[in-house]
């Protein structure tokens, strides 16, 4: 587990820093972690960051996480099911069971069809759907990605802003979490100005 691995220890000028350069190694390494263990840590870090920052597209940008992860389950359980009654000698009441439980996560099988036939048909067909699925759901992530990082700030110039916002200077040393506090709470103030000012300008 590498040093910064949360909202709560990462420095937020840090986090920023990596979203920018995918420099995923400033996250310090405690032990012998691979980079991809290293960018996962990130991007557990970067989901944490866009959901607490209660960003309008949270919600969408959690659903397609959760989609993808979801489908490359599926395709992982089809292909050892699959495996398993290629390779195994089963009994045909197990090898119904089986895929009926695959027909019930939404795999098109006949059942009346021969098994090997059916085989061909779920891994030339229904898995490349599934993939085709996984594959638009990343693309819908990574531009979302895109346009967050498209705005990604310079982070002392938006330090001085929130510091305007508040009204008293702030650590630029602070971990990410006080970070998203801080920025919450100028979106709400500036908000609540807004609905004053309009609020008297229909007197």
């Amino acid at each position: 587990m590498p040093k910064f691995n949360s909202v709560n220890n990462i420095p937020a000028k840090l986090f920023f820093d990596i979203l920018q350069n995918k420099d995923f190694k400033l996250l310090e390494l405690l032990e012998n972690e691979t980079e991809k263990e290293l960018e996962e840590t990130f991007v557990s870090i970067y989901d944490d960051y866009f959901v607490q920052s209660e960003n309008h597209k949270s919600k969408e940008f959690l659903e397609l996480r959760q989609n993808i992860a979801f489908l490359t389950y599926k395709i992982e359980s089809i292909i050892q099911v699959l495996d398993f009654l290629m390779f195994n000698t089963t009994t045909k009441e197990i090898r119904k069971t089986l895929l009926e439980a695959l027909i019930e996560i939404g795999i098109n099988i006949d059942l009346e069809n021969s098994f090997v036939e059916e085989v061909q048909n779920i891994l030339q067909i229904e898995l490349g759907i599934i993939q085709n699925d996984i594959s638009l759901a990343k693309m819908d992530l990574e531009n979302m990605t895109a346009e967050t990082q498209e705005s990604v700030f310079n982070f002392y110039e938006h330090l001085v802003s929130l510091e305007s916002a508040h009204e008293r200077n702030l650590d630029d040393e602070m971990v990410l979490a006080k970070f998203i506090i801080y920025e919450k709470l100028a979106i709400q103030k500036a908000n609540r100005a807004k609905q004053k000012e309009a609020k008297f300008n229909t007197y």
